[in-house]
């Protein structure tokens, strides 16, 4: 699903526009998912049992200095779902992503305890993915732009992560979120259609309205005050939502936050500034037109993720790999 807002002028951020993509928030785990899981093999996932080395610091020193920012709708829900889910995604002349690099924001004190081995999840997941074990993401691949390039994979996606120890805001603004990640890319440098930031809230505090605004999460772009562009997922913790976000789809109750997380990442890498590869008629990107499932269990060198298909134009369907 694909939904555009723009800011109004006199906000915090100086982008023209901020727009969004976001995730349904129904979710179904598939019939065969355990089965999948019982063939899966025996790699242990990693992030349930250790906090990886991330470092904290503090980007701001409270959300009062993120000031929200008003945003009109400019399409909504009600258009997709008009055609078959056969249709191709085309080309609208903007960039992708060539050499996907992911940095995750985990927002908040609270993820110091390593939620239910959810940080730790995340980490290795986007850690484990872009290596060449990695059979998945080069599905996008297929999907180049203007310059004749399309993402390539081959290194690990993950190219950097930070607790902030900012206060997090309840109910934090779409604008507030993207402010946030404008902390974050200026904290890893991190700028450009090569760099997506995700933002990670904890337990509890309802990031734009959710889980009850009818997304598990979005993706989106602004700038920073330089007129620098940044990539960003607003990613919360979907585990507050439960199988409606895809818990227990294949392996654990952790199965939402990579399945959700890789559908923002491949919908970023192939529609980074919302103007690359979707479905005009399904305003579907290449994680949308597949979300419903079926999941399946991806081994990557750092563990088992649940995973979803991704839309091939050249399959003309949703694949694996």
């Amino acid at each position: 699903m694909r939904t555009l807002i723009k800011l109004r002028s006199g906000s915090i951020l100086t982008a023209a526009a901020l727009a969004v993509s976001a995730s349904l928030l129904t979710f179904a785990a598939p019939a065969n998912a355990a089965t999948d899981a019982a063939a899966a093999p025996a790699v242990p996932v990693a992030a349930a049992s250790s906090m990886p080395p991330i470092p904290q610091v503090t980007l701001h020193r409270g959300p009062a200095q993120v000031e929200p920012a008003a945003v009109t709708p400019q399409r909504g829900a009600q258009q997709i779902r008009q055609a078959p889910l056969v249709a191709n995604m085309t080309y609208h002349g903007g960039p992708v992503t060539h050499q996907p690099r992911v940095y995750l924001v985990f927002w908040g004190t609270q993820w110091q305890s390593n939620p239910n081995g959810a940080a730790s999840y995340m980490y290795y997941y986007f850690q484990g993915l872009g290596q060449p074990a990695d059979n998945w993401s080069p599905i996008m691949s297929q999907y180049t732009d203007a310059t004749g390039q399309g993402p390539t994979f081959g290194v690990s996606a993950l190219a950097g992560a930070v607790i902030d120890n900012s206060p997090v805001p309840f109910a934090a603004t779409a604008a507030q979120i993207a402010a946030e990640a404008v902390a974050g890319a200026n904290y890893f440098g991190s700028f450009g259609t090569d760099s997506q930031v995700f933002v990670l809230s904890p337990s509890g505090a309802h990031p734009a309205g959710f889980p009850t605004s009818g997304f598990c999460a979005y993706h989106s772009a602004t700038t920073d005050a330089l007129g620098r562009f940044v990539a960003f997922t607003n990613m919360p913790y979907v585990l507050d939502a439960g199988t409606a976000c895809a818990a227990n789809s294949v392996r654990s109750p952790l199965d939402g936050f990579s399945i959700i997380g890789g559908h923002e990442y491949a919908e970023t890498i192939t529609d980074v500034a919302l103007n690359a590869w979707y479905d005009t008629n399904l305003a579907g990107e290449i994680g949308d037109k597949c979300q419903t499932g079926p999941f399946f269990a991806q081994t990557l060198p750092t563990g088992v993720f649940a995973q979803q298909m991704l839309w091939s134009n050249a399959a003309n369907g949703c694949v694996q790999f």
